[in-house]
């Protein structure tokens, strides 16, 4: 039985890198964002031009997504759609209905209309990737209010409740990569956070490519870049075949990066480099602890 394809939101604060993370994930992916916010990462990651759409609300994207179903070339019709950022794309949607006079069925329609895009992109084998701003916990009338996307009214729950993955980013101390991760811990009730994949963890690498492909996914990357998944899997093997217990373990982990890396600049642009050599090593990360994963709550 084919997977379904991912359906996921990860939110958390103002350029932290959520969109960079999603877009290497999903390079051929179309999307729905800002031309400001996409672009800088054509260049930064030496990206073909991205297919980048304009959708003012939800319904649209969802009508956007519909229009493939009559599409006959297969690539263009399993593009990954990726949303950036979500936040806008429901706060224009209860602009456009905002002199309803029952705001509780705007809402209602907008859940509808979340649960639909869902639908469809599971009928195309579409992932459908989205990320936003976080909105922190709070305290009403002595109950605490969990923190979670940032997105009005009940459109967080929404959505909440239809992906299968919903991850908070942050910042964290790191010695090797990017100082930024999934701070995932669903025992702690002041963050919503899910993962119906199991692979998640805390402090997991901020990498959905990574994630994905250690849960059992097939991702197509594009042709000119399909080198990189090749990279991708031997550099994951040959870290797990480290004993993480070794005392010099972060020594032999540094030196085959470094060996990986240099051969690697012989060939390859600096930018496609580094992002290969990441996506090996947060996989290893992610597979290490993937057996962990099923046993730590018994």
């Amino acid at each position: 039985m084919a997977k379904v394809p991912p359906f996921a939101l990860f939110y958390g604060p103002m350029k932290i890198g959520k969109t960079s993370a999603i877009i290497k994930a999903f390079p051929n992916a179309q999307v729905i964002g800002e031309r400001g916010a996409v672009e800088p990462l054509e260049e930064q990651w030496g990206i073909a031009r991205l297919d980048r759409i304009d959708v003012a609300t939800i319904h649209e994207a969802v009508l956007q997504l519909k229009t493939r179903l009559s599409e006959k070339d297969s690539r263009k019709k399993k593009k990954p759609l990726v949303i950036d950022d979500a936040s806008l794309v429901m706060e224009s949607t209860v602009v456009k209905f905002e002199n309803s006079s029952d705001m509780r069925a705007v809402y209602g329609d907008m859940h509808k209309a979340i649960i639909k895009l869902r639908d469809i992109a599971q009928d195309l084998d579409v992932p459908v990737l989205m990320n936003c701003h976080e909105k922190p916990p709070e305290t009403k009338d002595g109950r605490v209010i969990p923190g979670g996307p940032s997105l009005p009214g009940k459109a967080g729950a929404a959505i909440g409740a239809g992906v299968q993955t919903l991850a908070r980013a942050g910042r964290v101390q790191r010695k090797v990569g990017w100082p930024v991760a999934f701070l995932y811990d669903p025992k702690n009730p002041q963050w919503l956070s899910g993962d119906r994949h199991g692979v998640l963890f805390d402090q997991a690498p901020m990498n959905p490519r990574a994630m994905y492909v250690s849960a059992g996914y097939e991702l197509d990357r594009g042709a000119e870049l399909e080198w990189q998944d090749e990279v991708m899997w031997a550099l994951a093997e040959s870290l797990l075949a480290i004993d993480p217990k070794a005392k010099d373990f972060e020594k032999q982990e540094r030196a085959l990066l470094d060996e990986t890396k240099a051969v690697l600049l012989e060939s390859y642009r600096p930018a496609h480099v580094a992002w290969a050599i990441e996506d090996g090593r947060d996989l290893a990360a992610y597979v290490r602890r993937r057996d962990l994963n099923a046993l730590q709550y018994l």
